[in-house]
């Protein structure tokens, strides 16, 4: 499954990236700091699932997950 993670905090980020390849048949092909770099991203090339950060500057998790 392609997914992609979009949070403010580049720690949190890098930590879910690397938690996460231990889980079968995921595939993080993006983790995004902004919503923009992440609708972008989706504009392009298709995800099945998105990991977003409620509580982020400009654009939130719940504004992005309409957009998407």
């Amino acid at each position: 499954m392609r997914a992609i993670v979009v949070d403010d905090e580049s720690l949190v980020l890098k930590r879910f990236v690397r938690l996460s390849e231990s889980i079968p048949n995921l595939n993080v092909v993006g983790a995004f700091e902004t919503a923009s770099e992440a609708l972008a991203y989706v504009k392009h090339d298709p995800i099945e699932l998105a990991f977003l950060d409620v509580e982020m500057p400009v654009m939130n998790g719940i504004e992005l997950a309409k957009c998407l």
